[in-house]
């Protein structure tokens, strides 16, 4: 029985009718895939890409995309993601509930700043944000009077 090579490259079993994908942490999520998703899935109201790597750029479109219904998002995990993504979520969609933003890695005292504007934010993780300091909690607490 000859092997089947699947959408990626990979080699698919014979026996298996669907394709073995192995995305690696380390590969950036692109836009033009994200793109596929949000075509597929119009209406999310609950996003969860954690340890996903998901860039600002990929975060962008899905901000703008998502923006009228997205209430919850995951982003826990994300190796890419910086202060100028979650700035650019957080305009884009004001009805977010909930953030997670555990281990991610780059945020910093910026993008807790960026998060401190999410004016309907009622649940939020920062687990494993080493990079966020006093100065960064305080933006976020000052954000929560408003």
């Amino acid at each position: 029985m000859a092997e089947e090579v699947g959408f990626f490259g990979d080699i698919v079993p014979p026996k298996l009718k669907i394709p073995f994908i192995l995305r690696t942490s380390h590969m950036p999520l692109r836009p033009e895939l994200v793109i596929n998703i949000i075509n597929r899935y119009p209406y999310v109201t609950n996003l969860n890409l954690s340890s996903c790597p998901i860039t600002d750029d990929s975060l962008d479109v899905i901000s703008n995309a998502y923006m009228s219904c997205l209430r919850s998002i995951d982003l826990s995990g994300s190796r890419f993601l910086s202060h100028t993504g979650l700035s650019n979520l957080v305009v884009n969609c004001q009805y977010l509930v909930e953030i997670d933003l555990s281990d991610v890695r780059k945020l910093t005292d910026l993008g807790a700043l960026a998060i401190s504007k999410a004016s309907n934010l009622e649940k939020l993780w920062l687990a494993v944000c080493r990079l966020i300091t006093d100065v960064g909690i305080g933006y976020i607490a000052d954000g929560c009077e408003s």
